[in-house]
């Protein structure tokens, strides 16, 4: 008899349906981990936007500008008048639309990098804080 060496038909179907089953169980587990990643990272540039508007909100606060609206706010926060805007920096690029109201302003994200899973539905909305709530330092 000869001294044969290598693996037998069996061994190999038996590695073959191993592998098989840990690609069916780690691929949708993979699939589900980049679609959760991307709702946070949609979550937080969602957070960093209202944190801009906060900035903006006290601003003119301290400005002691007498009326504040939405629209003053995103002005203050360096959003202009808001509107469709390109933010970040490449390779990270953030589609955002920015519209106000008297009391309120609505933040829609639609994509990063022209990726569209990146979006926050219909959007959130970041209010404007009631007068009552806070008043102006006093003027020296």
């Amino acid at each position: 008899m000869r001294n044969q060496e290598g693996f037998t038909l069996i061994e190999i179907i038996a590695v073959l349906v191993l592998l098989g089953i840990l690609a069916a169980v780690a691929v949708p587990r993979y699939f589900d981990m980049q679609t959760e990643a991307k709702a946070k990272a949609t979550k937080a540039q969602v957070a960093e936007i209202k944190s801009n508007l906060n900035m903006g909100y006290a601003k003119a606060v301290l400005n002691g500008t007498s009326s504040i609206t939405g629209a003053t706010v995103l002005d203050e926060a360096g959003f202009g008048t808001g509107g469709t805007l390109t933010m970040g920096t490449s390779p990270d690029l953030w589609a955002v639309t920015l519209s106000s109201t008297d009391n309120a302003v609505t933040i829609k994200i639609t994509a990063r990098d022209g990726d569209t899973a990146y979006n926050n539905g219909g959007g959130d909305v970041w209010n404007v804080p009631t007068s009552s709530a806070v008043t102006a330092p006093p003027t020296p």
